[in-house]
């Protein structure tokens, strides 16, 4: 049976990790600071979810982003949907030894002056956004759900069960559905080769 849309979209785990702008070097895909401008960094959603391949023309679907390895390790639709040989976007990469080419690095990526700002300002050794909003979300899902099973903690966070009260928190105006299915924009292929270059100073990744 052909999954549905909803059951589909309930494989993603709202992570934000897909959605960050990332770069080829050697073998590997990395997943670098810059969100996508389209995703809200404190909840994790895309502010432009149900146009987001109108708008963003570079937004990949889950197929395309299976064949280019846009999709990190533990990422559901990873277990549920990469062809055999799938190597995963890695997530690891420090960033600190690369913060001397940023402004290259964001200029390659046509990364906006407003998101520059926000990661310059966080500086080179703060963890990425996604990892502050994942630990938020799931000391607010653990405070609203202290007795419930890791399975209920799960369907409780994809809910949006945050408040202490258990009631389910609506989403914000902007974000009114999760991110599931697609993921941003890799570096165009004419740009590639520089920034390998400029990476690969601290070792092929690969």
């Amino acid at each position: 049976m052909a999954q549905t849309n909803s059951a589909h979209e309930q494989l993603c785990a709202r992570c934000g990790r897909c959605c960050y702008k990332k770069i080829i070097v050697g073998r590997s895909v990395l997943i670098t600071p810059f969100p996508c401008e389209h995703l809200d960094t404190d909840t994790n959603l895309c502010t432009i979810y149900y146009r987001r391949h109108e708008l963003n023309g570079l937004c990949l679907s889950i197929e395309e982003g299976m064949k280019l390895s846009a999709f990190p390790a533990g990422c559901p639709y990873v277990d549920a949907k990469a062809p055999p040989g799938y190597r995963p976007a890695r997530d690891d990469w420090d960033w600190a030894a690369e913060w001397d080419g940023f402004d290259e690095l964001a200029d390659d990526l046509d990364v906006s002056a407003k998101v520059r700002a926000i990661v310059r300002k966080r500086g080179p050794y703060a963890p990425p956004m996604w990892v502050e909003t994942n630990a938020r979300r799931q000391r607010e899902v653990a405070r609203a759900c202290s007795s419930c099973t890791s399975r209920d903690l799960v369907r409780a966070e994809r809910m949006g069960c945050t408040q202490e009260s258990g009631a389910q928190k609506p989403a914000p105006a902007t974000c009114v559905q999760q991110q599931p299915g697609s993921t941003d924009v890799f570096a165009p292929r004419s740009r590639r080769e520089h920034i390998r270059g400029t990476i690969s100073q601290s070792g092929d990744p690969s």
